[in-house]
């Protein structure tokens, strides 16, 4: 029984499938390097990390290419807008709606909106803290209590081991 396509009909291409045919085929062949090396290399990581590191550079697989710098326009403005709103360091979920309404109107993903919200909280809530009242200092009174309950439970374990 034969297996495959029928002998009158030719074998496609490369070509054929896809019309980018010579990134297709610099693709099919770094996964198939990359393979091979996974097989020979796998219980050496450290080996086959560097390997693998030089085959990805060596390759003429095409790049995407990086995002535009606006992109980090759009955000620091949406921070620098989430600053404004704020009204403390506690943000109302429907003031986060709107903020994420905002994101979503300047091209900015729900999950990466809410990364910055959640930046800008944490700097405001920070900055809030460090301006507030200076830290308590330990006093001599809460020294000596603090002491005192300590050899009391001490000499109670001390008196019960006697017993």
């Amino acid at each position: 029984m034969r297996i495959g396509p029928p002998a009158d009909r030719p074998i496609p291409e490369d070509s054929d499938r896809n019309p980018d045919s010579q990134s297709f085929s610099a693709h099919a062949d770094y996964c198939r390097q990359s393979r091979r090396l996974r097989a020979t290399l796998g219980h050496d990581p450290v080996r086959l990390y560097r390997q693998l590191k030089q085959l990805g550079r060596n390759s003429e697989i095409p790049r995407e290419p990086e995002p535009a710098s606006s992109d980090d326009f759009s955000a620091a403005g949406f921070a620098a807008h989430v600053v404004e709103q704020l009204p403390g360091s506690i943000l109302p979920y429907s003031q986060r709606l709107i903020l994420l309404g905002e994101a979503a109107r300047r091209g900015i993903d729900r999950f990466e909106a809410n990364l910055i919200i959640a930046a800008v909280q944490h700097r405001t809530h920070v900055s809030a803290y460090s301006a507030g009242a200076p830290a308590r200092r330990l006093t001599l009174m809460t020294v000596a209590a603090v002491l005192l309950l300590q050899s009391a439970i001490l000499a109670g374990c001390w008196w019960m081991t006697l017993r």
